[in-house]
């Protein structure tokens, strides 16, 4: 854009600078209007409507006057801004096209259609004239004005309306004392139609709520994950025993065989790699990124006898394995420089109430008894003689020097009170005893504070401050690990004062593949280790306990179901990726979560499939709180409104469309903002949107840590920038056109057509009362990938895709967006396959193709995607197979499904039909076997056909495809079965 022409204008123009060239205007021609009825538009042009503008802040630059539209002829105006088309305006003479109203029009938003009723035909042919200038150019807004009177109204209508159905803004008359100037400056001055003031107030102004709002939730039964039986016995305990913490000192040959050095991420690819790289938060700038195989050194005494006092802060994301990792450091470090230093280890998970002064007391007596423990030897007599050496000689040369000369043996009582005395102070023995061992042994003091961060906030503070007494006072290094919320809580309250001396790290999370390998791996080594020194000594104990032998049994094939899973199987890599997405850098959480699918999912001796665990973590569990884990990207964040795709634009705005400079700063508020005014999203519906996101852990806001405590209840600030998470990538990527996640977020989704809504309760009614009845499981996953529900939500979501598109044609002039509705029609295009419905022309490929055909899409789009289309039907009128007698005296029996299932499959191998659904089966079944009374249900015969009865029958073949979803046919000895179920002749079959 040219740099503006202040010259005209004097100074860079204000609210204040516009009203006074109003006011000028109004003193020169307020009184005159009839004279200029007569004028041109150019010369009204000249006289009003141009200086007008500029008192707005527009340069004649940004004018461009006489635009020529095709096919239309030319606007007055087309007001440009950083080469961006804004809004277009039409200039009338004074007088000619404004024959105002009688009664006089008072407010400031009208419907277009009573402006032209109230105003005349004149100004209802600059409207249509507008709205042909509008459609040509895709610049939707447009500015009507005599140069005294100004409407701005939006000229591209939303879907399903009319431009009449629109409502637009008059400000009244301008060169008259009754006018609405605050609005008319909020809404087209420079500085505000830069920041996207109209698309604002119109998003506001002619957004709609639905007529109709239905949520399936509503009339269905609720549903919930029942636990698998087989594996309540003894999971709780394996996870306990291997997947647990393991930094107690009874797992210290654990620790030394599972610590996972790794955070390089090698399995990862792409976008996701990215996002779940773990560097240190904007909010520790001090810290320095160290991975779990960190020389240790750095940060231990490294000379004998350093006796320089320090604080050294790893902090890190919850469950990251910081305490882990000191005490691996801490075991290896000793082991290797045994004359170095002295390590102690106080756990402060048990926090003592008291006062500041009573709690320095506490930890001094605990150091001072952890001391004890490790060296004894410093509390005995001789010992004590050396470390309080001066003080003793002190008394021997004080005031009763010629008392003890004369009396050993009162020197020697005096001498031993003093020791007691000096020694009973924690503070003042071990301040004295470190610099003695220093100097005399050549051994350095480390104190490790573990779980500082699972105490009170004023708990923190108090131990905070005692580390660096502790050090300054004892020449110590004093280690203490936090959580990164920790530590940004601790900056924003002020007592986490972080000194110059003070060494900060930020520990990054190992590599998850490796942490379930290693302990794997340990599981399966645990009877007969590779090398002998790698034997655990708890095994001993374990041996003895009666019930060893089959617990080690259950363990193996727990190990087996989690090396299917997540290291193995073909899908391995996508439930990795899930899993590692949802616990986001949480070590511990992601051993949870994966117990917590254990018990759900059972162990089988295959692997979960994808869908299984979606299903799971949709449904909610016992970490979530009974929440889903997985969020709904659909729902919009005001139900009633249309705004299912607003989460999605935004997520893929911030992964693709970004700066690269944004993936490490993250995207302003502000930017975010003046992104999703483009499509006429309202901007609180956008601060709603972004609030959820933080909260579902979609964003990640990154003036806070990430942790739940700090995003459950996140509420937005202006100061914010965002970035995507983890489970961002993956929900894109895997999740979210997954026939599973479809049907099970669909019980959630507002439909705004009721039609839809309908359809959707009567696919999923009888799965969902079936297991309602007896909780989700397997079983009913697979039930319902059974029914149209996926396909049903998926054509719903195109349709509703259709209905908020960008208005105008932003995709020409703003790069983010074009980008942004390019991959967005790429997850269409998915959503096009599960719903099974062809286009009639391929969709455009490229940003220059999607600005083309525009115009087309509609007609590309036009899907009517809930008629009801007659299907051809299954069945013939006449059966192949002649139906056995027994059929008709077992048809009451009650576990007469068996036969009629076997009949139906040989009827439908004989049509040359092999591999066959449930519902084909029910399909022959009512039309031939049973009475309209009596028919089955299709989800009954699939429920029977995945049963134990059914599937140990030799003659049925199962067949498994994607997405969970089973074919059935005969066995190849199914003839064998004929003459012992029917006692008739075998059919023949071409």
């Amino acid at each position: 854009m040219k740099p503006k022409d202040q010259t005209s204008q004097g100074s860079i123009p204000s609210r204040e600078s516009a009203l006074a060239v109003l006011a000028s205007l109004r003193r020169q021609y307020g009184d005159k209007g009839s004279n200029l009825c007569g004028e041109n538009e150019a010369k009204t042009r000249l006289l009003i409507i141009d200086k007008i503008l500029e008192s707005l802040g527009w340069s004649k630059e940004e004018f461009n006057p006489e635009h020529p539209v095709k096919h239309v002829g030319f606007t007055d105006y087309l007001i440009t801004a950083d080469g961006i088309p804004r809004f277009i305006v039409e200039a009338k003479r004074i007088g000619q096209t404004f024959i105002r109203p009688q009664t006089g029009l008072k407010k400031t938003i009208y419907q277009l259609s009573y402006i032209r009723t109230s105003f005349g035909p004149s100004v209802g042919e600059v409207i249509n004239q507008a709205e042909g200038y509008a459609k040509e150019t895709g610049v939707p807004y447009s500015v009507i004005t005599n140069g005294a009177e100004w409407i701005v109204m939006q000229a591209i209508p939303n879907r399903n309306k009319t431009i009449n159905d629109l409502q637009c803004f008059y400000f009244g008359n301008l060169l008259s004392n009754v006018s609405h100037f605050d609005l008319f400056w909020d809404l087209l001055s420079e500085p505000c139609v830069v920041n996207n003031s109209l698309e604002e107030h119109f998003s506001e102004l002619n957004s709609l709520p639905s007529d109709f709002c239905g949520i399936p939730n509503s009339k269905l039964p609720e549903i919930k994950w029942s636990r698998s039986n087989d594996t309540e016995k003894y999971i709780r305990e394996f996870y306990d025993h291997f997947f647990g913490e393991i930094v107690d000192p009874g797992r210290r040959m654990m620790l030394k065989q599972c610590f996972v050095t790794n955070p390089k991420l090698d399995q990862y690819q792409g976008e996701l790699k990215r996002t779940l790289q773990d560097t240190s938060p904007i909010y520790i700038p001090e810290a320095t990124d160290i991975s779990p195989d960190y020389d240790s050194p750095h940060f231990l005494p490294t000379e004998s006898g350093d006796r320089k006092g320090r604080v050294v802060l790893i902090a890190g994301s919850v469950g990251c394995g910081k305490s882990t990792f000191i005490n691996k450091v801490l075991i290896e470090a000793h082991q290797k420089n045994r004359n170095k230093f002295n390590h102690l280890i106080i756990d402060l998970i048990n926090e003592f109430d008291g006062t500041p002064e009573s709690i320095n007391e506490y930890l001094w007596q605990q150091i001072n008894k952890k001391w004890k423990d490790l060296r004894p030897e410093a509390y005995e007599h001789e010992t004590l003689r050396k470390i309080f050496g001066r003080e003793l000689q002190n008394l021997r040369r004080g005031s009763y020097a010629k008392v003890f000369e004369q009396d050993p043996q009162l020197l020697a009582l005096r001498e031993a009170e003093l020791l007691e005395q000096l020694s009973d102070s924690p503070n003042e023995f071990l301040e004295k005893s470190w610099r003695y061992y220093a100097s005399q042994n050549k051994k350095g003091v480390v104190v490790f504070l573990d779980n500082i961060d699972r105490t009170s906030d004023r708990y923190q503070r108090i131990a905070y401050t005692f580390a660096h007494k502790l050090a300054s006072q004892t020449g110590s290094t004093v280690i203490i690990t936090m959580r990164e919320g920790t530590y940004f809580r601790g900056r924003e309250f002020g007592f986490l004062d972080v000194r110059s001396d003070d060494i900060v790290y930020h520990l990054q999370t190992p590599d998850l593949v490796q942490v379930l390998s290693k302990r794997i791996e340990y599981v399966e080594n645990l009877e007969a280790p590779k090398e002998p020194t790698k034997k655990d000594h708890r095994l001993a104990r374990w041996r003895n306990q009666p019930n060893w032998p089959e617990f080690y049994k259950f363990s193996l094939n727990y190990t087996q179901v989690i090396k299917l899973t997540f290291l193995t199987a073909s899908t391995a890599n996508q439930s990795l990726n899930l899993l590692s997405a949802v616990s986001w850098h949480n070590v511990r959480y992601f051993l949870d979560i994966l117990r917590d699918l254990h018990l759900t999912l059972g162990s089988e001796p295959e692997a979960w499939s994808v869908s299984y665990i979606i299903s799971a973590l949709l449904s909610g569990n016992s970490i979530s709180g009974g929440k889903s884990v997985l969020p709904n990207l659909y729902y919009p964040v005001i139900p009633s409104y249309p705004c299912y795709f607003l989460k999605l634009r935004l997520l893929l705005r911030l992964l693709y469309g970004r700066h690269s400079s944004e993936s490490r700063r993250g995207t302003t508020l502000k930017e975010i903002l003046n992104f999703t005014r483009m499509y006429a999203y309202h901007e609180r519906w956008t601060r709603l949107a972004i609030r959820e996101m933080v909260r579902e852990r979609l964003l990640e806001c990154m003036e806070i840590p990430s942790e739940a405590d700090f995003t459950k209840n996140y509420e937005l600030e202006e100061s914010h920038s965002f970035r995507t998470s983890p489970l961002t990538v993956v929900m894109i990527k895997q999740v979210y056109f997954d026939n599973i996640y479809l049907s099970m977020i669909g019980r959630e989704l507002p439909f705004h057509k009721s039609k839809a809504f309908e359809k959707f309760c009567d696919a999923v009614r009888d799965v969902i009362t079936i297991v309602s009845e007896e909780s989700l499981n397997k079983t009913g996953v697979d039930l319902l990938s059974e029914t149209e529900a996926n396909s049903i939500v998926a054509r719903y979501l195109v349709e509703s895709f259709e209905e908020e598109k960008p208005i105008g044609e932003v995709l020409m002039h703003f790069p983010e967006v074009a980008t942004t509705e390019e991959k967005l029609r790429d997850m269409i295009t998915k959503l096009l396959r599960v719903a099974g419905v062809a286009l009639p022309n391929r969709l455009p490929e490229t940003i220059s193709e999607i600005v083309s055909a525009k115009r087309q899409e509609a007609q590309v789009f036009q899907l009517s995607l809930f008629e009801d289309i007659e299907k051809p039907t299954l069945l013939q009128e006449t059966n192949s197979i002649q139906v056995p007698h027994e059929l008709a005296d077992i048809q009451t029996a009650p576990r007469s499904l068996a036969p009629k299932i076997f009949w139906a499959l040989v009827e439908l191998r004989a049509r040359g039909k092999k591999q066959v659904t449930g519902s084909e089966i029910a399909n022959i079944i009512n039309q031939y076997l049973v009475d309209d009374i009596n028919k089955v249900e299709p989800t009954n015969i699939s429920k029977a056909l995945r049963g134990k009865a059914l599937q140990s029958q030799s003659w049925l073949n199962t067949e498994e495809i994607a997405s969970r979803k089973k074919l059935y046919g005969l066995s190849d000895n199914w003839r064998s079965y004929w003459e012992q179920t029917f006692n008739e002749q075998l059919p023949t079959l071409d």
